[in-house]
């Protein structure tokens, strides 16, 4: 009898010690994928802000271009203020060019721009044209004369004063490529 007590008892061992093993793994996957989900929701509540604040920025600076293309239409003269002029060739600052195209950057966060092409109308437009350049803008718009007013006039009040040709937003980042690398030529 005294066997068959020892060979029972080490029988109810191994299956506790299969149990226990069993109930340990499944703990520990358990912790592990309760980890990795926590890592998981951190790192997208990040990129979560990111995007919303890239959002917020990229939004501003749209509500920026379209305030001043309000302007440009209206012929407001404070349509130049408030962000920066790429002007077409031969052109001085603030004015359109040779063909009435006007690029205009607005900033849209600290590496981002919005980058807007508008493209004047003929004849009519010379005075919101010349709107864009500031305070000078006064002797521009009077040397256009009532012949832009009669144009503006006639056009009625749904047509616009300009085109967009593109809208577009342009990284501001400068990168600076390693180039002490010796590269063999043949």
């Amino acid at each position: 009898m005294s066997s068959e007590s020892s060979s029972s008892s080490s029988f109810q061992t191994v299956n506790g010690g299969v149990s226990l093993f069993l109930l340990t793994f499944i703990i520990l996957c358990l912790v592990s994928f309760a980890a990795l989900s926590i890592v998981s929701a951190r790192a997208d509540a990040r990129l979560t802000e990111k995007y919303r604040q890239q959002t917020e920025y990229y939004y501003g600076a749209r509500n920026e271009a379209q305030k001043y293309l309000q302007e440009l239409d209206g012929g407001s003269t404070s349509a130049g203020t408030g962000a920066e002029f790429d002007v077409g060739v031969g052109a001085g600052a603030g004015a359109a060019g040779a063909d009435g195209v006007i690029t205009k950057r607005f900033s849209a966060g600290p590496h981002m721009d919005l980058v807007l092409t508008v493209q004047t109308a003929g004849g009519q437009n010379a005075s919101a044209a010349a709107s864009a350049a500031g305070p000078d803008s006064s002797a521009a718009a009077s040397a256009a004369g009532p012949d832009s007013s009669a144009a503006a006039s006639a056009a009625g009040p749904d047509s616009r004063n300009y085109r967009v040709i593109c809208e577009k937003t342009e990284s501001t980042v400068t990168y600076n490529y390693d180039s002490t690398l010796p590269v063999m030529k043949r």
